[in-house]
């Protein structure tokens, strides 16, 4: 018998799909072996393997956390899943028919479901009723999607500092204080180095990507890039290390050739260093010096108390407080870069940079903010078995 072909491949998607799941060990992916004392803690990522690097940062944290309550990992892309499965022993759980989900979460009834972005697919995880859902987020920056009503969404949402809950405040109508609790940034508290060799001053250049809409295009790869790659590599005392945002060039096809002749002069360099698949903030200890656009890096960066500079692709006042923790970068700088990295590792303002960091990522010690992570979550639990009860919920989820 002779069968089409867009038969045969449907067929060995699924055999390959079935291989995967079955190859991983300790994986669950069927909705009848699952049952209630299985798993307290969803957390829910819908989102293409290219959105791994949102998760990834809350390994840890997360891991903290499953020492006190069992947490799993639900997503709905078997490519986020094999991806997933390579970097964690949390269980995972994969899912990708609504129906499917719909009972997997009424047989787990988990107490709490976290989110680490706004993903549209978040509404389907939200048709559950018995938990809590919780917006972890995935990063702090003055971007325009940090302070927007899908917030208004969950629960409550899980912040980094003060300025979080104020940007929130300044922006949302109807807001509501108590949805908003500020814990730190736990990823901060576990970022092992990575030991990068060599004897020169360590330039950190750490691009964002195009975004979504244009209100929130930040990237300076196509004003800035390739100037900014070739005056730090065209100096014997500085070393490149090149660190874009995972979903660089995928927007606008003239930005990911840029990226693309950026990696070119890499390759061809002895002074530089392509980093992808890493947790960013592992950097932020090894180097001397970095390079931003308006992102959340630059925010997490703070912790540190480095110097570095902000490259201002275009005015926001929501900007106004937070790069006076950084030097300005103009064009003309890089004319003698050399002589400007010197001025600013002289000139640094560390005190500034500290009330700047505290403003946005608290005042806490190292391991205070996966404390306050832990416990909060702990107290939400709690929370929400006591209240519970006092619900009368139908057969949906």
């Amino acid at each position: 018998m002779t069968y089409p072909t867009n038969f045969i491949s449907i067929y060995t998607n699924a055999l390959i799909l079935k291989q995967s799941l079955l190859s991983i060990k300790g994986k669950v992916s069927d909705t009848y072996s699952l049952n209630e004392s299985d798993v307290d803690i969803i957390v829910y990522l819908p989102s293409p393997a290219n959105s791994f690097y949102q998760l990834e940062q809350w390994l840890a944290p997360l891991s903290k956390l499953n020492e006190k309550h069992k947490v799993a990992i639900l997503t709905r892309k078997i490519t986020t899943f094999t991806q997933i499965s390579s970097k964690t022993t949390l269980p995972i759980f994969f899912f990708q028919w609504p129906k499917d989900l719909k009972k997997a979460y009424q047989r787990l009834s988990p107490s709490i479901v976290l989110y680490v972005n706004n993903s549209l697919k978040n509404n389907r995880s939200l048709l559950y009723k018995k938990g809590y859902h919780i917006y972890l987020n995935h990063g702090d920056s003055e971007k325009e999607c940090m302070s927007s009503n899908q917030s208004k969404a969950y629960d409550y949402v899980f912040t980094t500092g003060q300025r979080a809950i104020n940007r929130y405040k300044e922006n949302l109508l109807n807001f509501d204080a108590k949805k908003y609790l500020l814990i730190g940034r736990p990823q901060l508290d576990a970022t092992p180095p990575l030991n990068i060799n060599g004897g020169k001053t360590k330039i950190l250049y750490a691009p964002t990507w195009e975004a979504h809409y244009s209100e929130m295009d930040y990237c300076s790869l196509e004003q800035y890039g390739l100037k900014i790659v070739s005056a730090i590599l065209s100096s014997p005392d500085f070393q490149l290390i090149y660190k874009p945002h995972p979903l660089i060039g995928t927007k606008r096809r003239s930005v990911l050739q840029i990226h693309r002749k950026i990696l070119n002069r890499i390759k061809q360099s002895n002074s530089a260093i392509f980093f992808s698949n890493i947790d960013i903030n592992r950097l932020f200890s090894e180097i001397d010096f970095a390079i931003f656009d308006n992102s959340s890096v630059m925010v997490d960066y703070l912790y540190f108390n480095k110097p570095a500079v902000y490259i201002p692709i275009r005015h926001d006042i929501q900007t106004e407080y937070l790069i006076k923790a950084f030097t300005p970068l103009k064009q003309t700088d890089l004319n003698n870069f050399p002589n400007f990295v010197e001025n600013c590792l002289t000139d640094d303002n560390k005190e500034q940079r500290k009330k700047i960091k505290e403003h946005y990522l608290g005042a806490f010690k190292r391991g205070e903010s996966t404390h306050n992570f832990v416990t909060t979550i702990n107290n939400l639990i709690k929370a929400r078995d006591e209240e519970l009860p006092t619900k009368t919920h139908s057969n949906s989820i």
